[in-house]
């Protein structure tokens, strides 16, 4: 990851491991559903551990990645229904960015072969 992506990752980090138990749930809600869709411009590998996992996740292919981050959401905190209803939609659009990417591919590699 480089320039602004990597840094919105790191914040992103930062905010969920130091300050979810003392922020609002719709806060922590909003960081995990954008980390989920954080995307690296670069194809470099990255040097942090998590990195690889979290930062570079739906728009590089890692779908499954993405929707386990989303997993990671606190599930007292689903029970209200305007959280519930912004995991819905951010799990909703993911699945239909990986539904599109298969298809997209399946096309492509349909014409080439």
């Amino acid at each position: 990851m480089k320039g602004v992506s990597c840094q919105a990752w790191l914040y992103g980090e930062l905010f969920i491991q130091c300050y979810a138990t003392l922020s609002p749930n719709e806060d922590v809600m909003n960081c995990l559903c954008r980390s989920a869709f954080l995307v690296s411009k670069s194809n470099d590998s990255v040097n942090a551990p998590n990195a690889d996992r979290h930062g570079q996740l739906a728009q590089k292919g890692r779908y499954e990645d993405a929707l386990s981050r989303l997993d990671e959401a606190d599930q007292e905190a689903l029970r209200t229904l305007k959280y519930q209803q912004y995991w819905t939609a951010n799990l909703g659009v993911l699945k239909l960015q990986r539904l599109l990417h298969k298809c997209v591919f399946r096309h492509l590699s349909a014409t080439f072969y």
